[in-house]
């Protein structure tokens, strides 16, 4: 199985920001002779390290983490969106077992404007 989610985010701010992204798998459903099992133990860590993840940037960079239930961009490989504009990003989401997967993804503006408050992220649900 395959997923692919192509995803757009904006910059609504007066300044540039910069952006990375983070994603794990949250929740895994099989299906076997008509009941639906959701995984769990040695068997959703079987799943979990049989995944695969590529995530294109906004400018053209691709990463790919394999054998993994998730990834985290390093900072130094943000994202960064001009004020006011707007980027695309890809994830694709493999795995070898047909299944229905939940995963979380989280998109973290880096570059807070000083003295506002930390760092912001978003939290989706997808898949």
């Amino acid at each position: 199985m395959a997923d692919r989610l192509s995803f757009t985010v904006q910059d609504q701010d007066l300044i540039e920001h910069a952006y990375i992204l983070n994603a794990s798998v949250a929740a895994v459903t099989t299906s076997s002779n008509g009941t639906t099992l959701p995984l769990s133990g040695p068997a959703l860590a079987e799943f979990e390290a049989n995944s695969t993840w590529a995530v294109q940037q906004p400018n053209g960079n691709v990463s790919y983490f394999n054998d993994t239930a998730g990834f985290s961009l390093p900072r130094a490989a943000y994202s960064s969106i001009s004020s006011g504009g707007r980027a695309e990003f890809v994830v694709t989401f493999s795995n070898s077992e047909q299944a229905s997967v939940t995963v979380y993804l989280d998109v973290t503006q880096l570059c807070p404007i000083a003295g506002v408050g930390n760092t912001n992220s978003w939290v989706t649900t997808v898949y």
